[in-house]
C-alpha cells in the first residue's frame, strides 16, 4: 500500500502561508518525520527550514503527490476509498 498526499495548494500549503519570518515554538526533533533529522542551526526551526525539510521528506519517502488539486467526493468501497477530482478547478 502506498500513501497519496492530496492538497488543494502546494505541498505543506498551510506552512507556506505562515508569516515569512515565523519561527516554530517547538524543537526540530518534534517536527521530524520517520528517521529523517530536521537540521537547524537555531534552537527552533523557521518556516523556510520546515518547508525545505518536508519537501525533502516527500522526495525521500517517494510520496505520490497531488498538489493544486480540488476533490469533491470521497466514497468508501470495501477497504478502499475512492476520490473524484474536480478537473475544472484543479490542475487536472
Amino acid at each position: 500500500m502506498r500513501a497519496l498526499v492530496i492538497d488543494k495548494g502546494c505541498l505543506c500549503n498551510s506552512i507556506f502561508h505562515y508569516p515569512v519570518n515565523m519561527v516554530f515554538f517547538t524543537t526540530p526533533e518534534l517536527l521530524e518525520i520517520g528517521d529523517l533529522p530536521l537540521v537547524s542551526p537555531n534552537e527552533k526551526p523557521t518556516r523556510v527550514e520546515a518547508l525545505k525539510y518536508y519537501r525533502r521528506a516527500a522526495e525521500h519517502y517517494e510520496l505520490e503527490l497531488r498538489c493544486l488539486s480540488w476533490w469533491f467526493a470521497w466514497r468508501q468501497r470495501r477497504e478502499l476509498y475512492c476520490a473524484h477530482e474536480d478537473r475544472e478547478r484543479g490542475s487536472g
